[in-house]
């Protein structure tokens, strides 16, 4: 399939199942952010509904539900709300525009208020015929159990560098540039599709990696002061949350690489960063932890000051 890269096992699944008219009406994708969930959701959309990829989104029959931007407010949504549900519901219940399948996909569905995530039961309860539900998550805990009994759960896991960097090449970026963006990546396909779409999102993004490494060794005070411009965007706060998780999404691959090294380095793709040898494993797991669960706290109404200062605390 068009720009898919890895994920041979899942299309094959969807290949076979497609080809003999036995498409469960919900799946439920789960994996990294950046893994390839929604591209490859919007593939098997494009063959469902036999029309292109690029034409995908011009269809009657086919939906999209995400966080969005409030009309009124002109700011991000906090989450996804009951009236989004409501028109999905309404679309789902219609006759198909074309006479064939309907398809809606739910993007990181965990941001479903109780509200739309009850609305959104209802529907998979009685599923209409000829239409197929695609949720994503990063992590499936964190949607009702309700609903994620009524879905087919299909798990996500990172590709291979020589698969990054063989469709960095391929879109033109010289050999060595390839290797290290793929390396860089971690095997996710949606950060290097993102990279290959406008470069200056990687130089930001190794700016955030360099600045996580410039933190260590120096006093708490001055960790806090290089963070402040961190806060300082005049972006709306669900905006800020949101760049900031993608932020702390860096930082712990910074982290596993750290775990995987040699004793007495933090080894990254760009840089090797010497550090004194009593940097415990311990310590990487501790750092680890309290960057997981602010990423998550982010989503709730915890200040995201705190939560960087709590992480702060413990880079030694």
């Amino acid at each position: 399939m068009q720009d898919v890269i890895g994920h041979r096992d899942i299309l094959s699944f969807f290949d076979t199942v497609i080809s003999r008219d036995r498409l469960s009406h919900a799946y439920c994708f789960v994996g990294p952010s950046h893994v390839g969930k929604r591209r490859v959701a919007e593939q098997l959309a494009a063959t469902i509904l036999r029309v292109p990829l690029e034409k995908l989104t011009t269809l009657p029959d086919y939906t999209v539900i995400e966080q969005g931007i409030n009309e009124k407010t002109g700011k991000t949504k906090q989450n996804i709300d009951i009236d989004q549900m409501r028109s999905l519901i309404e679309l789902l219940g219609r006759r198909a525009f074309l006479g064939g399948y309907k398809v809606a996909l739910i993007d990181e569905a965990e941001k479903m208020n109780g509200n739309s995530a009850n609305a959104l039961l209802k529907t998979l309860e009685e599923p209409k015929s000829k239409t197929i539900l695609f949720l994503t998550t990063t992590d499936e805990k964190l949607l009702p159990s309700t609903i994620l009994s009524r879905c087919q759960t299909i798990y996500f896991h990172p590709v291979s560098a020589t698969l990054l960097q063989t469709f960095a090449m391929e879109k033109g970026v010289d050999k060595d540039r390839a290797k290290e963006m793929a390396r860089v990546a971690h095997g996710l396909p949606g950060l290097l599709m993102t990279w290959l779409a406008d470069p200056e999102t990687y130089d930001r993004y190794t700016k955030e990696i360099l600045q996580f490494i410039s933190l260590w060794g120096k006093p708490l005070a001055e960790k806090i002061k290089t963070m402040e411009g961190v806060f300082e965007s005049g972006e709306d706060h669900i905006s800020t949350r949101m760049r900031l998780q993608d932020m702390l999404f860096a930082w712990e691959l910074v982290i596993r690489d750290a775990l995987h090294a040699e004793e007495g380095s933090v080894r990254t793709p760009l840089f090797t960063v010497s550090v004194p040898q009593t940097y415990s494993v311990s310590t990487y797991l501790s750092i680890h932890k309290r960057i997981r669960d602010a990423w998550y706290y982010l989503g709730d109404n915890i200040h995201p000051r705190l939560l960087i200062e709590h992480i702060l605390l413990v880079i030694p």
